[in-house]
């Protein structure tokens, strides 16, 4: 169920989720070239049940339209189930002159899976 609304992104809702995952989902193109800008971030809601150390979720940026990717917060795994906020930290991209772009990305190993992902 969504945390508000009617709709969520999710690697799998109704069974377990696949072996060997790597899921990507990466937003539309965020423009901070207005170098006015005080602050940034993008703020959404997460909840996951995944294998507690093997299987994996990562909140990633870039601005080199995916040649590289950087970690914007710590690897999350384990169980959270219950909505909670997390926010991303965009100011260092205040004036980039190539858009941003945020991912969400979930790895899983080669066995036992937990019911729902993230």
């Amino acid at each position: 169920k969504p945390f508000e609304g009617e709709k969520l992104a999710a690697t799998t809702l109704d069974g377990n989720y696949p072996n060997n995952a790597d899921s990507w989902m990466i937003t539309p193109p965020i423009d901070l070239r207005d170098a006015n800008l005080e602050t940034a971030s993008l703020r959404f809601y997460e909840w996951y049940n995944m294998q507690n150390s093997y299987d994996k979720g990562y909140v990633l940026i870039t601005n080199d339209y995916g040649e590289t990717w950087t970690e914007s917060r710590p690897v999350i795994t384990g169980i959270r189930e219950e909505w909670k906020e997390a926010l991303v930290n965009l100011d260092s991209y205040i004036g980039s002159k190539d858009p941003v772009f945020v991912a969400f990305r979930f790895t899983s190993n080669a066995s036992t899976q937990a019911p729902d992902g993230i």
